[in-house]
């Protein structure tokens, strides 16, 4: 997930193909854990906002890189905790 947003930051993806990687990745890693599933449905509303609004004419601004610095940290928080250490 780290890696996604950090493609999509360096422009090698659009916000459509991050958002649908994204929900993609927690589909297919089959989370169980309700509170784990909770905080990603956090993040995963106001992405699904900012690329809606993208896709009705609004440019992209300061609130998504900010969603997308509070997600990469979430996500590195999720991996210490699990004892992983991809990014």
């Amino acid at each position: 997930m780290i890696d996604s947003v950090d493609a999509f930051r360096a422009g090698e993806m659009d916000l459509s193909q991050l958002v649908a990687e994204l929900h993609g990745l927690v589909d297919a890693a089959d989370v169980q854990d309700a509170h784990l599933l909770s905080e990603w449905r956090d993040h995963a509303i106001d992405l699904d906002f900012e690329l809606h609004m993208e896709s009705e004419g609004w440019p992209q601004g300061d609130d998504l890189d900010h969603l997308l610095s509070g997600f990469r940290v979430w996500a590195r928080r999720v991996l210490a905790a699990t004892g992983d250490e991809r990014t």
